[in-house]
Protein backbone atom coordinates (compact mmCIF):
# COMPACT_ATOMS: atom_id res chain seq x y z
CA UNK A 1 0.00 0.00 0.00
CA UNK A 2 3.03 2.25 1.19
CA UNK A 3 4.78 1.43 -2.00
CA UNK A 4 1.47 2.49 -4.32
CA UNK A 5 1.23 6.04 -2.96
CA UNK A 6 4.63 6.54 -2.93
CA UNK A 7 4.36 5.63 -7.32
CA UNK A 8 1.72 7.89 -7.15
CA UNK A 9 2.89 11.04 -6.42
CA UNK A 10 3.72 13.79 -8.88
CA UNK A 11 7.28 15.00 -9.17
CA UNK A 12 8.06 18.55 -7.68
CA UNK A 13 8.24 21.14 -10.42
CA UNK A 14 12.06 22.14 -11.55
CA UNK A 15 13.03 24.69 -9.70
CA UNK A 16 12.91 28.33 -11.31
CA UNK A 17 16.61 29.48 -11.82
CA UNK A 18 18.37 32.26 -9.79
CA UNK A 19 18.99 35.47 -10.77
CA UNK A 20 23.07 34.64 -10.87
CA UNK A 21 23.25 34.26 -14.67
CA UNK A 22 22.49 36.67 -17.65
CA UNK A 23 19.21 36.58 -17.47
CA UNK A 24 16.66 34.48 -15.00
CA UNK A 25 13.01 33.66 -15.70
CA UNK A 26 11.96 36.12 -12.77
CA UNK A 27 13.12 39.32 -14.79
CA UNK A 28 11.07 37.94 -18.06
CA UNK A 29 8.21 37.43 -16.24
CA UNK A 30 8.62 40.43 -14.27
CA UNK A 31 9.61 42.37 -16.88
CA UNK A 32 6.92 41.75 -18.78
CA UNK A 33 4.46 42.39 -16.80
CA UNK A 34 5.30 45.38 -16.18
CA UNK A 35 5.51 46.68 -19.69
CA UNK A 36 2.12 45.75 -19.96
CA UNK A 37 1.02 47.63 -17.06
CA UNK A 38 2.53 50.74 -16.57
CA UNK A 39 0.71 53.39 -18.14
CA UNK A 40 2.42 57.06 -17.46
CA UNK A 41 -0.62 59.58 -17.11
CA UNK A 42 -0.45 62.34 -19.30
CA UNK A 43 0.02 65.35 -17.15
CA UNK A 44 -0.94 68.95 -17.99
CA UNK A 45 -0.76 71.85 -15.99
CA UNK A 46 -4.12 73.49 -14.93
CA UNK A 47 -5.05 76.65 -17.30
CA UNK A 48 -4.97 80.12 -15.73
CA UNK A 49 -8.67 80.86 -15.30
CA UNK A 50 -7.95 83.68 -13.27
CA UNK A 51 -6.15 86.07 -15.73
CA UNK A 52 -7.19 89.67 -15.49
CA UNK A 53 -9.17 91.19 -18.27
CA UNK A 54 -11.18 94.32 -17.27
CA UNK A 55 -15.17 94.21 -17.75
CA UNK A 56 -16.09 94.78 -21.36
CA UNK A 57 -19.79 96.83 -21.61
CA UNK A 58 -22.34 96.63 -24.53
CA UNK A 59 -22.94 100.72 -25.40
CA UNK A 60 -26.50 100.50 -25.86
CA UNK A 61 -26.96 98.66 -22.12
CA UNK A 62 -25.65 101.83 -21.10
CA UNK A 63 -28.06 103.94 -22.80
CA UNK A 64 -30.57 101.88 -21.61
CA UNK A 65 -29.23 102.30 -18.36
CA UNK A 66 -29.47 98.19 -17.81
CA UNK A 67 -29.02 97.28 -14.25
CA UNK A 68 -26.45 94.20 -15.26
CA UNK A 69 -24.36 96.67 -17.52
CA UNK A 70 -24.15 99.48 -14.81
CA UNK A 71 -23.24 97.51 -11.86
CA UNK A 72 -20.12 95.94 -14.09
CA UNK A 73 -19.18 99.50 -14.71
CA UNK A 74 -19.20 100.72 -11.51
CA UNK A 75 -17.76 97.54 -9.75
CA UNK A 76 -14.85 97.96 -12.49
CA UNK A 77 -14.29 101.16 -12.08
CA UNK A 78 -14.18 101.13 -8.66
CA UNK A 79 -12.15 98.15 -8.01
CA UNK A 80 -9.37 98.26 -11.16
CA UNK A 81 -10.12 102.16 -12.29
CA UNK A 82 -10.56 101.20 -16.21
CA UNK A 83 -13.76 99.33 -17.77
CA UNK A 84 -13.98 98.40 -21.63
CA UNK A 85 -16.77 99.69 -24.00
CA UNK A 86 -17.82 97.96 -26.93
CA UNK A 87 -21.07 98.52 -29.46
CA UNK A 88 -20.37 102.41 -29.41
CA UNK A 89 -20.77 103.13 -33.26
CA UNK A 90 -17.14 104.06 -33.76
CA UNK A 91 -16.19 102.59 -36.62
CA UNK A 92 -12.32 101.31 -36.05
CA UNK A 93 -11.75 100.35 -39.69
CA UNK A 94 -13.35 103.43 -41.62
CA UNK A 95 -11.37 105.56 -38.97
CA UNK A 96 -8.36 104.00 -39.62
CA UNK A 97 -8.52 104.39 -43.29
CA UNK A 98 -9.67 108.23 -42.77
CA UNK A 99 -6.07 108.70 -41.19
CA UNK A 100 -3.59 106.84 -43.31
CA UNK A 101 -5.17 108.56 -46.36
CA UNK A 102 -4.87 112.30 -44.73
CA UNK A 103 -1.17 111.24 -43.05
CA UNK A 104 -0.36 115.22 -43.56
CA UNK A 105 -1.92 115.07 -40.13
CA UNK A 106 1.21 114.63 -38.34
CA UNK A 107 3.54 117.15 -40.55
CA UNK A 108 1.42 119.45 -38.68
CA UNK A 109 2.75 117.74 -35.04
CA UNK A 110 4.81 119.51 -33.19
CA UNK A 111 4.96 117.00 -30.74
CA UNK A 112 7.35 113.75 -31.99
CA UNK A 113 8.69 111.27 -29.33
CA UNK A 114 11.25 108.51 -29.99
CA UNK A 115 8.64 106.00 -31.73
CA UNK A 116 5.61 107.60 -31.91
CA UNK A 117 4.40 111.40 -33.44
CA UNK A 118 1.37 113.07 -31.31
CA UNK A 119 -1.11 115.40 -32.71
CA UNK A 120 -3.74 117.42 -30.75
CA UNK A 121 -6.88 117.87 -32.40
CA UNK A 122 -7.71 121.79 -31.64
CA UNK A 123 -9.48 123.39 -33.91
CA UNK A 124 -8.84 127.02 -32.15
CA UNK A 125 -5.11 126.62 -33.39
CA UNK A 126 -5.97 129.00 -36.25
CA UNK A 127 -2.10 128.72 -37.01
CA UNK A 128 -3.11 124.65 -37.18
CA UNK A 129 -6.52 125.30 -39.45
CA UNK A 130 -4.81 127.36 -42.40
CA UNK A 131 -1.97 124.91 -42.55
CA UNK A 132 -4.38 122.28 -42.76
CA UNK A 133 -6.30 124.12 -46.05
CA UNK A 134 -3.13 124.57 -47.53
CA UNK A 135 -2.02 120.97 -46.85
CA UNK A 136 -5.34 119.12 -48.76
CA UNK A 137 -7.36 122.00 -49.93
CA UNK A 138 -10.14 123.69 -47.92
CA UNK A 139 -13.33 121.22 -49.50
CA UNK A 140 -11.24 118.34 -48.66
CA UNK A 141 -10.07 119.94 -45.08
CA UNK A 142 -13.55 120.79 -44.55
CA UNK A 143 -14.49 117.11 -44.91
CA UNK A 144 -11.95 115.56 -43.20
CA UNK A 145 -12.75 118.04 -40.10
CA UNK A 146 -16.38 116.81 -40.01
CA UNK A 147 -15.64 113.26 -39.87
CA UNK A 148 -13.36 113.85 -37.16
CA UNK A 149 -15.83 115.91 -35.22
CA UNK A 150 -18.33 113.31 -35.52
CA UNK A 151 -16.13 110.82 -33.94
CA UNK A 152 -14.99 113.46 -31.42
CA UNK A 153 -19.20 114.26 -30.55
CA UNK A 154 -19.80 110.71 -30.10
CA UNK A 155 -16.32 109.85 -27.66
CA UNK A 156 -18.17 113.01 -25.69
CA UNK A 157 -21.00 111.45 -25.69
CA UNK A 158 -19.39 108.03 -24.14
CA UNK A 159 -17.66 109.84 -21.62
CA UNK A 160 -20.99 111.81 -20.47
CA UNK A 161 -22.95 108.58 -20.28
CA UNK A 162 -20.04 107.15 -17.87
CA UNK A 163 -20.18 110.11 -15.92
CA UNK A 164 -23.72 110.33 -14.98
CA UNK A 165 -23.69 106.40 -13.59
CA UNK A 166 -20.82 107.11 -12.13
CA UNK A 167 -22.01 110.34 -10.20
CA UNK A 168 -25.67 108.87 -10.13
CA UNK A 169 -24.35 106.15 -7.85
CA UNK A 170 -23.30 108.67 -5.21
CA UNK A 171 -26.00 110.19 -2.57
CA UNK A 172 -24.03 113.43 -2.95
CA UNK A 173 -26.91 115.30 -4.66
CA UNK A 174 -24.58 117.94 -5.21
CA UNK A 175 -22.83 116.20 -8.02
CA UNK A 176 -26.02 116.80 -10.43
CA UNK A 177 -24.57 120.27 -10.42
CA UNK A 178 -21.59 119.65 -12.94
CA UNK A 179 -22.24 120.76 -16.26
CA UNK A 180 -19.47 122.18 -17.95
CA UNK A 181 -16.73 119.95 -19.51
CA UNK A 182 -13.41 120.27 -20.93
CA UNK A 183 -12.08 118.27 -23.24
CA UNK A 184 -8.76 117.59 -25.33
CA UNK A 185 -8.52 114.60 -28.29
CA UNK A 186 -5.12 113.56 -29.00
CA UNK A 187 -4.12 111.40 -32.57
CA UNK A 188 -1.55 108.97 -32.14
CA UNK A 189 0.60 107.44 -34.97
CA UNK A 190 3.22 105.10 -33.38
CA UNK A 191 5.98 103.20 -35.47
CA UNK A 192 7.89 100.71 -34.09
CA UNK A 193 11.66 101.35 -33.81
CA UNK A 194 12.65 98.51 -36.85
CA UNK A 195 16.49 97.78 -35.47
CA UNK A 196 15.14 96.04 -32.37
CA UNK A 197 13.31 92.98 -32.12
CA UNK A 198 12.56 93.07 -28.43
CA UNK A 199 9.39 94.25 -26.68
CA UNK A 200 8.94 98.19 -26.60
CA UNK A 201 6.57 100.16 -24.30
CA UNK A 202 4.62 102.60 -25.62
CA UNK A 203 3.56 105.32 -22.91
CA UNK A 204 1.20 108.07 -25.17
CA UNK A 205 -1.97 108.22 -23.05
CA UNK A 206 -0.49 110.05 -19.88
CA UNK A 207 3.03 110.05 -19.61
CA UNK A 208 3.45 111.77 -23.00
CA UNK A 209 1.39 114.61 -21.63
CA UNK A 210 2.21 114.69 -17.67
CA UNK A 211 1.02 117.99 -17.21
CA UNK A 212 -2.79 116.73 -17.99
CA UNK A 213 -2.47 113.41 -15.91
CA UNK A 214 -4.22 114.67 -12.83
CA UNK A 215 -6.76 117.26 -14.59
CA UNK A 216 -8.87 115.17 -16.25
CA UNK A 217 -12.01 112.93 -14.90
CA UNK A 218 -12.34 109.83 -17.32
CA UNK A 219 -9.69 108.76 -20.08
CA UNK A 220 -11.06 107.31 -23.49
CA UNK A 221 -7.97 105.37 -25.53
CA UNK A 222 -9.81 103.72 -29.14
CA UNK A 223 -6.95 101.63 -30.74
CA UNK A 224 -7.38 101.06 -33.90
CA UNK A 225 -5.16 97.59 -34.40
CA UNK A 226 -4.83 94.97 -31.92
CA UNK A 227 -2.78 95.74 -28.95
CA UNK A 228 -1.61 94.81 -25.36
CA UNK A 229 -2.98 97.54 -23.09
CA UNK A 230 -1.36 97.56 -19.36
CA UNK A 231 -3.08 99.70 -16.63
CA UNK A 232 -1.13 100.90 -13.85
CA UNK A 233 -3.66 101.39 -10.76
CA UNK A 234 -3.28 100.90 -7.24
CA UNK A 235 -3.56 96.82 -7.69
CA UNK A 236 -0.56 97.03 -9.65
CA UNK A 237 0.27 96.48 -13.40
CA UNK A 238 -2.74 94.60 -15.03
CA UNK A 239 -1.90 93.96 -18.43
CA UNK A 240 -4.29 92.56 -21.36
CA UNK A 241 -5.17 92.20 -25.00
CA UNK A 242 -7.52 94.82 -26.42
CA UNK A 243 -9.12 94.65 -30.15
CA UNK A 244 -9.93 97.27 -32.29
CA UNK A 245 -13.49 98.90 -31.80
CA UNK A 246 -12.77 98.49 -27.99
CA UNK A 247 -12.98 101.85 -25.87
CA UNK A 248 -10.54 101.71 -22.82
CA UNK A 249 -12.31 103.76 -20.10
CA UNK A 250 -9.89 104.63 -17.42
CA UNK A 251 -10.47 106.70 -14.21
CA UNK A 252 -9.09 110.00 -13.65
CA UNK A 253 -7.49 111.40 -10.41
CA UNK A 254 -10.42 114.11 -10.72
CA UNK A 255 -12.88 111.52 -10.06
CA UNK A 256 -10.77 109.55 -7.42
CA UNK A 257 -10.74 112.83 -5.25
CA UNK A 258 -14.58 113.59 -6.10
CA UNK A 259 -15.20 110.17 -5.31
CA UNK A 260 -13.23 110.48 -1.42
CA UNK A 261 -11.27 107.55 -3.25
CA UNK A 262 -14.51 104.71 -4.04
CA UNK A 263 -13.22 105.18 -7.77
CA UNK A 264 -9.63 104.24 -8.10
CA UNK A 265 -7.09 106.39 -10.96
CA UNK A 266 -5.35 104.13 -13.31
CA UNK A 267 -2.83 105.06 -15.91
CA UNK A 268 -2.31 103.21 -19.29
CA UNK A 269 0.42 101.95 -21.90
CA UNK A 270 0.93 100.17 -24.92
CA UNK A 271 3.27 97.54 -25.49
CA UNK A 272 4.65 96.86 -29.00
CA UNK A 273 4.79 93.71 -29.90
CA UNK A 274 7.59 92.81 -32.85
CA UNK A 275 5.97 89.50 -34.45
CA UNK A 276 2.83 91.31 -34.04
CA UNK A 277 2.91 95.01 -35.42
CA UNK A 278 6.03 94.30 -38.04
CA UNK A 279 6.36 97.14 -40.77
CA UNK A 280 2.56 99.46 -40.16
CA UNK A 281 2.02 102.14 -37.80
CA UNK A 282 -0.61 101.74 -34.72
CA UNK A 283 -2.87 104.57 -34.79
CA UNK A 284 -4.83 105.64 -31.86
CA UNK A 285 -7.17 108.13 -30.80
CA UNK A 286 -8.08 109.73 -27.11
CA UNK A 287 -9.85 111.65 -25.42
CA UNK A 288 -9.52 113.60 -22.14
CA UNK A 289 -12.77 114.25 -20.68
CA UNK A 290 -12.58 117.05 -17.64
CA UNK A 291 -14.83 119.44 -15.47
CA UNK A 292 -14.19 123.19 -15.43
CA UNK A 293 -16.53 124.02 -12.69
CA UNK A 294 -13.77 122.94 -9.75
CA UNK A 295 -15.38 125.18 -7.16
CA UNK A 296 -15.49 123.17 -3.43
CA UNK A 297 -19.87 123.75 -3.40
CA UNK A 298 -20.01 121.41 -6.42
CA UNK A 299 -18.06 118.19 -5.85
CA UNK A 300 -18.17 118.23 -2.09
CA UNK A 301 -21.20 117.79 0.09
CA UNK A 302 -22.41 120.51 1.62
CA UNK A 303 -22.22 120.73 5.23
CA UNK A 304 -25.27 121.89 7.07
CA UNK A 305 -25.25 122.60 10.81
CA UNK A 306 -27.61 120.33 12.48
CA UNK A 307 -30.27 121.07 15.47
CA UNK A 308 -28.37 119.12 17.90
CA UNK A 309 -24.94 121.32 16.76
CA UNK A 310 -26.25 124.38 17.07
CA UNK A 311 -27.56 124.03 21.08
CA UNK A 312 -23.85 122.38 21.52
CA UNK A 313 -22.41 125.60 20.30
CA UNK A 314 -25.29 127.76 22.05
CA UNK A 315 -24.44 125.93 25.44
CA UNK A 316 -20.50 126.28 25.01
CA UNK A 317 -21.25 130.25 24.37
CA UNK A 318 -23.30 130.50 27.62
CA UNK A 319 -20.49 128.63 29.49
CA UNK A 320 -18.13 131.11 28.05
CA UNK A 321 -19.70 133.92 28.96
CA UNK A 322 -20.30 132.57 32.01
CA UNK A 323 -16.70 132.58 32.79
CA UNK A 324 -15.94 135.79 31.35
CA UNK A 325 -18.61 137.24 33.92
CA UNK A 326 -17.29 135.23 36.47
CA UNK A 327 -13.34 136.56 36.29
CA UNK A 328 -14.54 139.82 35.93
CA UNK A 329 -16.79 140.16 39.45
CA UNK A 330 -13.72 138.34 41.00
CA UNK A 331 -11.88 141.41 39.60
Amino acid sequence: MRKRLSSSVAPPPSPIPTGRGSRSAVDSILGEYIDQSIHVPHLTLPKNTHRWVPDEIHYPSLLLRENDAMNRLLSSAAEFGVVRIIGHGISGEELRTMLTENEWLFRLSREKYANYDKFVWDWSDNTMVQKAKVAIGEQNFLFFRQQLEEVLKKLKGIAKEVDEIIRLSNSDESWKKIEAEEVKMYIYRCTKNQSSSMDQTWLPPHNATLEDSFKYALNLYLPLEPLEFSVHSKRGRLPFITSPDTIIVTIGHQLEEWSDGKFRSADGEVALKPNLHIDQALLSLELKWSFTNLNDDVYKTEKRITLSDQVLILVILILVYRMFLFMCTNN
